[in-house]
């Protein structure tokens, strides 16, 4: 490899990693303005699950809730949504709820290809882990490592390009079931839409998350 391909390849790298990072201090604010906003309708998550699952034909879905307050999922082999703070009625409640729903839909409709893309989640995950370990080891003890870590960074693009579409459709999908299912009024349909697009950009988290382990900081993806 180059020298001058190295140093760009670095500096390339630095830059996405730079970008993640302001990705997610920017999500962060638009989730703690959605999480402090009670919908005018009252609507909780759980009524608004309830609704869109029973109007949309997914009566065989599981639904559960999940304990860290951030976090939501879809579960493919479980056949299970996750959500947190159920019972409660607030703006970010409503957005993980539609997004999760809008997965197990998809999940439905196209088994295979949300299948292929957990499996990518997986590995992206843990090749953020790899790509800074292996980017310092590199430094410090054994260079050539720092050329394993490009290379591990150039999966986590190619997971990251996969993945995007998915979430796009889920965010349409999940903009749809708010306009319908939630009774929100237009200031708060404007919040929502905000997040989930701005939430789509999360996926290049992946390319962070080993190195905000290191400094303890890996909160709420």
């Amino acid at each position: 490899m180059s020298e001058t391909f190295f140093a760009f390849a670095l500096g390339f790298s630095c830059l996405l990693v730079a970008s993640s990072l302001g990705v997610r201090v920017w999500v962060r604010r638009i989730v703690d303005e959605c999480k402090r906003v009670v919908p005018s309708a009252g609507i909780t998550g759980r009524d608004f699950v309830d609704r869109v699952m029973e109007s949309e034909g997914l009566d065989d879905i599981e639904v559960e809730e999940e304990q860290e307050p951030l976090r939501g999922g879809y579960l493919f082999d479980r056949r299970l949504v996750k959500v947190p703070d159920l019972d409660n009625s607030s703006l970010l409640v409503l957005a993980v709820s539609a997004h999760e729903i809008s997965h197990a839909r998809q999940a439905k409709a196209r088994p295979r290809v949300i299948r292929t893309a957990a499996f990518l989640g997986d590995l992206g995950v843990m090749f953020s882990y790899l790509f800074p370990l292996f980017l310092v080891l590199g430094f410090v003890f054994y260079f050539p490592l720092v050329y394993a870590s490009l290379l591990v960074y150039m999966f986590i693009l190619i997971i990251v390009l996969v993945e995007v579409p998915v979430e796009l459709d889920a965010t349409r999908k999940a903009v749809g079931y708010l306009g319908e299912y939630s009774d929100l009024g237009y200031n708060e349909m404007s919040k929502l839409k905000r997040l989930l697009r701005w939430a789509i950009l999360t996926r290049i988290s992946y390319l962070t998350g080993g190195f905000l382990i290191l400094f303890d900081l890996n909160r709420g993806r």
